[in-house]
């Protein structure tokens, strides 16, 4: 147990006359981490130059209390405490050493440098496991066990895929006058070789095959109204023609009139998904399927579509914006040949994988968070598993396969005669609205979704959502579905829906990075993963050319590490030859903490 004149010097106890150096042989970012107080951001302090702010997630003496609890450390290498939560006034620095007592390094040199300013990104929680319900639950674990991917990239895309099944048959009020419809946006964010492709095909196989299967039946039919509607095309033509040069056109106008009124309605061909699409197409084929269409792709290729790769750089967001909040289409064309586009109530699902990078740079497309796309995903940033796999993956168990498509089918099959209406019992409305009321104060000012307002907004109507996506999916076996969402399915939904929120964090948090910190991210994670207590510049350019082409490119982010503490540059005199590269001396205090929170 630390002594109390330990305590006394780090407290709120110190002596007055005691000003340590910063850092003082004190790691307040190792103190924190050992102690597992989850650090949402590092700022300066504004009114003391030199001080840092360390926004914690949650208080360290209530784990309800999130957003308002603060750490910091002044110039001086004085650390304190602030909590803004009633019950918690009061407290100080010397409060959370007595509870969580600081235990002094066994290095001694960390002492000799300056504490540590973490460069890691927020590192999100993975989504528990046991939130997905039945048979959509199984799949996501077998098919996550099966690929050797985390659980969160299936369980994401299998709620998408349910959702695409159900969309437009069913929505959710979770109070009077507030409706919901079971259409979600989905995008677990995932790098290349991480077999994003293979849980895609495994997850969206049932309604791959429902789709061929439902072509080959219907083709025939379709073909035979097809040639039909040409022949009679092809006659109007001719009467058209014979018309436009006749004294007296009355007799083969009439004749037109009732071949046009003839011409067979040729249905379009059954879809659920397209992958590679328009928005100016999505719209066509949405009209085409009655109003809902889903748009499945493990690659980011979507969003530049969106950002107007197609139209000249003019961002085309409006069908996913209304498709999400199922708001009236109406398309006129300017060619007006063509007829309009009008949808009442479009239902668009979408599940997207893309690389992290394509995240990072959405930032800088128009209009994706200002005009509210961007808030519209459930995102997720799963862990890789690479250089952590067995390469000996279990196969999916047969009966949770069949389960999984026999369910998927009954989904697409279901066809209540109109929509059904969903509504919590008492004791999941009590539920819901206590989630929906806790994310309230996490919007003030220096709460933990301050700065994700527009995303956070609208969460527990996802949560709502979600919460009719899995009770339908528990009701999938039953010709009559059941209107009431009981407490026991709304409970795994909130659960679900509050993991995301850290992921979230993450992803936004990526898309305002700065290039030279995740340059500097991928140099750190070299040099901890080296072990070495010293290595040459010359060494680092060589394991990192691919990223800078030249080492005078590489210079600044050296220069980043070393502002933030983790190296310090000795300069290396020549001894004839070549010219010596300079050393690079590694903070112990980076080598202790690892690689762990650098892998995000």
């Amino acid at each position: 147990m630390i002594s109390r004149d330990s305590l006394a010097k780090f407290g709120g106890d110190a002596q007055r006359d005691a000003k340590p150096e910063r850092g003082g042989g004190f790691d307040f970012d190792r103190y924190l981490s050992q102690h597992g107080m989850r650090v949402l951001k590092v700022k300066p302090w504004q009114s003391h130059p030199g001080a840092l702010i360390y926004q914690l997630e949650k208080c360290p003496f209530n784990p309800d209390h999130t957003g308002g609890s603060a750490a910091f450390l002044m110039e001086s290498g004085k650390p304190g405490f602030r909590c803004q939560h009633d019950g918690c006034k009061g407290k100080a620095i010397k409060d959370v050493f007595a509870v969580y007592p600081p235990v002094p390094s066994a290095d001694a040199t960390v002492s000799e440098w300056p504490l540590l300013i973490t460069l890691a990104r927020t590192v999100p929680d993975p989504i528990p496991t046991n939130c997905l319900p039945g048979w959509l639950g199984d799949m996501a674990r077998a098919v996550s066990e099966g690929t050797e991917t985390p659980f969160d990239l299936a369980a994401l895309l299998a709620i998408a895929v349910a959702s695409s099944c159900i969309a437009a048959k069913a929505e959710i009020s979770p109070e009077p006058g507030y409706v919901e419809p079971l259409n979600i946006f989905v995008c677990p964010a995932m790098e290349s070789g991480n077999r994003k492709t293979a849980v895609f095909n495994r997850l969206m196989a049932p309604i791959a095959e429902w789709e061929r299967m439902e072509v080959e039946r219907t083709e025939p039919e379709r073909r035979r109204q097809l040639s039909e509607r040409r022949t009679t095309e092809a006659r109007i033509e001719r009467l058209r023609k014979k018309a436009a040069s006749a004294t007296d056109p009355s007799a083969m106008i009439q004749e037109l009139h009732q071949l046009e009124q003839a011409l067979p309605e040729v249905p379009p061909a059954p879809r659920l998904f397209s992958d590679d699409i328009t928005p100016e197409r999505l719209a066509s084929l949405m009209q085409e399927q009655g109003g809902r269409m889903a748009v499945f792709s493990d690659e980011g290729g979507v969003f530049d579509m969106l950002a107007g790769r197609y139209s000249k750089g003019v961002p085309n967001l409006d069908l996913w914006l209304k498709g999400h909040s199922v708001s009236l289409v109406r398309v006129d064309r300017q060619d007006r040949s063509r007829p309009p586009i009008i949808i009442d109530r479009p239902h668009l699902t979408v599940g997207i994988s893309p690389q992290p990078d394509v995240l990072e740079s959405l930032h800088d497309k128009p209009g994706f968070r200002g005009r509210g796309l961007l808030a519209r995903f459930l995102y997720g940033l799963p862990q890789s598993r690479l250089g952590y796999r067995t390469l000996a993956p279990s196969p999916i168990p047969s009966h949770v396969e069949n389960r999984y498509r026999l369910g998927i089918e009954q989904l697409i099959n279901y066809r209540p005669a109109t929509i059904l209406r969903l509504r919590f019992s008492d004791a999941a409305y009590r539920e819901w609205k206590g989630f929906q009321l806790s994310l309230e104060p996490q919007f003030r000012d220096g709460g933990a979704l301050q700065s994700l307002r527009d995303w956070g907004g609208k969460l527990a109507g996802a949560v709502a959502r979600l919460a009719g996506i899995f009770h339908m999916v528990l009701q999938s076996d039953r010709d009559e579905v059941e209107t009431e969402i009981t407490f026991t399915t709304v409970r795994p939904a909130i659960e679900f829906g509050t993991s995301l929120i850290s992921h979230a964090q993450a992803v936004f948090a990526l898309m305002d990075r700065d290039p030279a910190v995740n340059n500097a991210e991928k140099l750190l994670a070299w040099i901890t993963h080296q072990g070495k207590t010293s290595f040459t510049v010359r060494d680092c350019f060589r394991a990192h050319q691919g990223r800078f082409q030249r080492v005078d490119a590489m210079q600044p982010i050296l220069g980043l590490l070393e502002q933030h503490g983790y190296i310090r540059r000795v300069k290396q005199g020549s001894a004839g030859g070549r010219p010596s590269s300079d050393l690079c001396e590694v903070n112990p205090a980076a080598l202790n903490r690892g690689t762990d929170e650098l892998e995000g």
